[in-house]
């Protein structure tokens, strides 16, 4: 899903500690779902098309690959002020179009007070909120290693 914010023209850059602060709230929310939420922001890319890019990345970073098929990909396009999440199959085939809007609207109201890895942690945590509704914690969860990529 796109979400045009109101992003001024920036150069917003993540420490190592901002990474290892994302993924500590992946693994924090992991007990509530057994959805898994991959993180992604992009400084800039060659591609003309955010859309594109972020389905390159799902690709990349092998978000298909949960066994229920109900992973997340939180998808962050700094140069062109564009969000998207996008869901797996077994996400996109149990909710509704606009199951992503509680967790786009926190965002982007961080976003708009350009405090960046706060809004970015902060919709983690209502992804997994959002996701634990729908799919709850297994037993036999197999976790993998939280993924949360930046790139310049």
């Amino acid at each position: 899903m796109l979400v045009n914010s109101l992003i001024m023209k920036i150069d917003v850059k993540f420490s190592k500690h901002f990474v290892n602060e994302v993924k500590d709230t992946i693994r924090a929310k992991r007990s509530l779902t057994s959805s898994e939420i991959f993180v992604h922001v992009d400084q800039q890319h060659d591609e003309e098309d955010d859309w594109e890019r972020a389905e390159i990345v799902f690709d990349a970073l092998h978000v298909e690959q949960t066994a229920l098929r109900n992973a997340v990909l939180l998808y962050v396009s700094i140069q062109d002020k564009s969000l998207f999440i996008l869901g797996d199959t077994g996400v996109n085939e149990t909710v509704s179009e606009d199951f992503f809007e509680p967790a786009k609207s926190t965002i982007i109201n961080y976003f708009k007070l350009a405090q960046f890895g706060p809004g970015i942690i902060a919709g983690v945590n209502q992804l997994a909120e959002d996701l634990a509704e729908v799919f709850p914690a297994l037993e036999a969860d197999i976790e993998r290693e939280p993924s949360v990529t930046i790139e310049d």
